[in-house]
């Protein structure tokens, strides 16, 4: 990651200064030529699919919900695409963290953060092949470098072996076992649409088959904007008795955890961690503005969601280098709730947080149900059996009844 020079002024802790933003890219043009790449029609893609549809596999998803949860991905990036994987070395090997959120069953859709640099949105096939098939509909921007031109946007590519070239297909993953593995005949890449129609190539280029692995400490959402591009990680989050909350992996870039403490007020303050260090100095975490104001960042919350009051960076103590000023972020917490001091003990079917049960807090639950809605504020398994049905909702009809 490159780092761009401010100008050369230092910096004193609420002191404005002028800023410019590093790159937040690879900076690595690959020397490929993808400009004779073409969409892949519905047939050519069916085609390329069907070259490696797996048979006789099992999987114990039925509904999107079964999918809703945190996982490892582990993935091998290379400088090349060809026919097959044979004699292309890999050059980067690494693991993502990963959350799989906000799944909706009727509509067989779910969303993905953290395998990219933005959340995407994805449905799933249940029925046309032996094991659920993910399909990822939109093409996410992936990476953003303001010093080349602007966005590059992830896509798979796929070898058309009747014609002996490559198509633009759509990012698909099989779901099998208790894995979710990308198929082993998609390429995926980041590439930009330059002027006149041409194709390049950003950054490395994912080796076909990628798999997903449960992880249940990921248990949380990271998202934010920045200069017009959307980004997302899936984030670890833990709370001790202190009411100091702790985000791993935040932003998808810090190699130390965040601490977040709560307040009184359902307010939080969080520390000055660094968030990485390279040979420019320790990048600190900081709330900052459009002045270029740098302090300490502060927000506010709910008992499932932490946001940022204001823009944040990570800037080094001498001022020249930052993270450039991202807008303010909002974590989601999955599983579990955010603790404030004094905080009474949560009452049992407020799913919205506002002190009351009543019929809102039956069409929440209803909504859940019915996969319309995967997250609430409060605890929407009533009776703790490890499912939310009908029983959940007499429960709580009984509870506006003065019942329980």
């Amino acid at each position: 990651m490159r780092h761009y020079l401010l100008y050369t002024i230092l910096l004193v802790t609420t002191v404005a200064v002028s800023a410019s933003s590093i790159d937040r890219s690879w900076n690595k043009v690959l020397p490929v030529n993808i400009s004779e790449v073409q969409e892949a029609t519905p047939e050519i893609e069916a085609a390329i699919f069907a070259q490696q549809a797996p048979r006789r596999m099992t999987s114990p998803a039925t509904k999107a919900s079964d999918l809703v949860g945190g996982y490892n991905c582990a993935y091998n990036w290379c400088e090349d695409i060809c026919e097959t994987t044979d004699g292309i070395p890999t050059l980067v090997s690494g693991n993502k963290l990963v959350r799989i959120y906000d799944a909706n069953d009727s509509q067989k859709s779910i969303k993905i953060a953290g395998l990219f640099d933005a959340p995407v949105s994805a449905t799933i096939d249940f029925t046309n092949y032996d094991v659920p098939l993910i399909t990822v509909e939109n093409n996410p921007i992936a990476t953003y470098n303001q010093y080349e031109g602007g966005g590059y946007y992830t896509r798979g590519v796929g070898y058309y072996a009747a014609e002996n070239r490559f198509y633009f297909t759509r990012i698909r993953a099989w779901v099998y076992n208790n894995e979710i593995e990308l198929v082993d005949n998609i390429w995926i890449v980041n590439v930009k649409t330059l002027t006149g129609g041409t194709n390049t190539l950003w950054g490395y280029v994912w080796k076909p088959g990628s798999l997903m692995t449960p992880n249940d400490q990921v248990n949380g959402v990271m998202t934010y904007h920045f200069d017009d591009f959307n980004f997302g990680a899936g984030v670890t989050i833990s709370e001790n008795s202190n009411y100091v909350v702790s985000v791993g992996n935040f932003a998808d870039v810090s190699v130390n955890p965040v601490t977040i403490k709560l307040k009184r007020d359902k307010t939080w303050v969080a520390d000055m961690v660094t968030l990485y260090t390279t040979d420019n100095g320790a990048y600190v975490l900081h709330g900052t503005n459009d002045d270029k104001e740098f302090f300490q960042l502060t927000g506010t919350g709910t008992t499932t969601s932490l946001t940022a009051a204001t823009d944040w960076t990570a800037v080094v103590s001498s001022g020249e280098y930052w993270f450039g000023q991202c807008e303010p972020f909002t974590i989601r917490l999955f599983g579990g709730q955010f603790v404030y001091p004094g905080q009474s003990a949560p009452i049992l079917g407020d799913l919205n947080d506002d002190g009351e049960v009543d019929v809102t807090d039956v069409n929440i639950l209803i909504n859940i149900i019915l996969g319309q809605l995967s997250q609430c504020d409060g605890e929407p398994d009533l009776n703790g059996d490890g499912s939310i049905d009908v029983a959940d909702v007499n429960i709580m009809v009984n509870i506006m009844l003065g019942q329980v």
